[in-house]
């Protein structure tokens, strides 16, 4: 009984043991280093692409390898069979599909009286971590590509010691283009930060050390050639990986050209701040319920509700739009950015209706608002009146498709529409007529009566001649005096 139970309890193991290692992913497998019998578990064959009954051999396994493998693993084995040394790589194999993953072989070593007896260990599919460790090394050079190209430079600086590590970007923007030999930062520093921003520079770090939050500067300093550039700094106090202590990580750029524009309007700084308020957009908010918390001015004027009587309305009671096309509800965007918790554009061809009635052709977006910890706020939306761009699209399209004398469709646009039915008659689907209409002695009118007596008579025929057509007709006018019919 008690042998039962043992034998149940060995069986129990194993299959946990399988089923664990099924789930991870992670096989076995055992070489007898006297009879050089190698066996694989379930797992193993699986990460090969083997069958269930696949037996291996040492050669057949290592010929799973890709040739750039083969040296590495071989040579592992060998070292472990030789001297008992465990080993632990990374390396490509090619399935028996063909297909190539990355695995990691782990191999240790069983000796019996000194001597190497068995050569046992795990066998693992790591290809997806393999790819996220690409991916990360090639994100980190794609920002460190985004960050030298943009002009930012990034920084540390030691709490404890005062020492400062710097990238290239950092080097560049305090005068120094040469990429090797590098100066050492801290004198860098030191000769180019102006002596009343060193003092600010330090109480800002002591500041934001202190108070535990984001530091942030802006500072002048001085080029090997006597520039003076301005420079905007930002960093975080974080942990050092690498020891106990606490370091300051921050990024500058240059933001001189910045600064001189921004000397340059100085002058107009009133005038512009009283035309980008006149100019502004509509601005609305809501709470996370969908509850109107706050309209600007211009959101007030668009949509005809005071700021007072909108709070606390829903935004699709104030914010209230339609199809301009077919007049149907339009999507609201504050709800469906709420829902969907992402940003969202209004459609194309949106009306907002005031609440006394006006229409505005509006195009507009909104966002979540979230707090630090990620979690929805709200909702904010902006917005601005594009009813004359929309109706200029609308008459420069008009123009372009109808004569401007009768109305009508022009030459361009008929010809469009010939070949649309042509191509219609082509595949079998649908009849057509073709009527051309030529007005004869048209010209001793307007040697006789002139000019607009003539217009007059081209309007009057357009005028029958659209009376009588239907509304899938396409009546245009093709020439000076001629006119022309597709009947449907």
């Amino acid at each position: 009984t008690e042998r039962k139970k043992a034998d149940e309890r060995l069986r129990q193991s194993e299959r946990l043991l399988s089923k664990t290692g099924e789930v991870a992913g992670v096989g076995g497998w055992e070489l007898d280093l006297e009879t050089m019998a190698l066996a694989w578990t379930a797992e193993t064959r699986r990460i090969h692409g083997v069958s269930p009954d696949y037996v291996p051999d040492l050669a057949t396994a290592i010929d799973f390898y890709a040739p750039t493998s083969r040296p590495v693993i071989t040579s592992a084995v060998e070292i472990a069979i030789a001297s008992g040394t465990a080993y632990d790589v990374e390396l490509q194999l090619v399935r028996t599909d063909g297909s190539a993953i990355w695995v990691r072989a782990v191999g240790s070593v069983e000796t019996m009286d000194g001597k190497p007896r068995r050569l046992y260990g795990a066998f693992q599919d790591i290809s997806d971590r393999v790819a996220r460790q690409h991916e990360l090394v090639s994100e980190h050079q794609r920002r460190v590509l985004a960050a030298e190209s943009s002009g930012i430079g990034v920084w540390e600086l030691d709490l404890n010691t005062g020492k400062w590590i710097w990238d290239r970007q950092m080097f560049r923007l305090y005068g120094c283009f040469a990429d090797f030999p590098l100066p050492d930062a801290n004198d860098v520093w030191l000769q180019s930060l102006l002596p009343q921003d060193r003092a600010l520079f330090s109480a800002e770090v002591a500041a934001s050390v202190e108070g535990n939050r984001r530091f942030e500067l802006e500072f002048l300093i001085t080029w090997p050639d006597g520039a003076i550039r301005h420079l905007r700094s930002l960093a975080h106090v974080v942990a050092d990986p690498k020891s106990e202590s606490r370091i300051l990580l921050g990024v500058n750029w240059d933001v001189t050209v910045l600064r001189k524009l921004a000397a340059e309007l100085t002058e107009q700084h009133e005038w512009m701040r009283v035309t980008l308020r006149s100019i502004g957009d509509a601005v609305i908010t809501a709470d996370a319920q969908g509850m109107v918390t706050w309209l600007n001015p211009v959101a007030e004027l668009m949509t005809g509700w005071s700021l007072k009587d909108a709070t606390g309305r829903p935004t699709k009671q104030v914010f209230h739009i339609l199809n301009e096309v077919t007049l149907a509800p339009a999507q609201n965007p504050l709800e469906t950015a709420l829902n969907e918790r992402r940003v969202v554009t209004l459609g194309a061809g949106t009306i907002l209706i005031s609440r006394t009635g006006q229409q505005y052709a509006i195009e507009d977006s909104a966002a979540p608002i979230r707090d630090d910890n990620n979690h929805i706020q709200g909702v904010v939306m902006v917005f601005h009146d594009v009813t004359a761009e929309r109706r200029h699209k609308s008459e420069v399209a008009y123009r372009a498709t109808h004569d401007p004398l009768t109305g009508i469709s022009n030459r361009s646009e008929f010809e469009i529409r010939l070949r649309q039915v042509q191509l219609q008659a082509q595949a079998g689907d649908g009849v057509h007529s073709l009527l051309y209409v030529d007005l004869d002695h048209f010209k001793l009118i307007n040697d006789s009566c002139g000019h607009p007596a003539g217009d007059q008579v081209l309007q009057q025929v357009a005028k029958i001649l659209a009376d009588s057509v239907g509304p899938r007709d396409v009546l245009a006018r093709v020439g000076g005096d001629e006119f022309a019919i597709i009947l449907a």
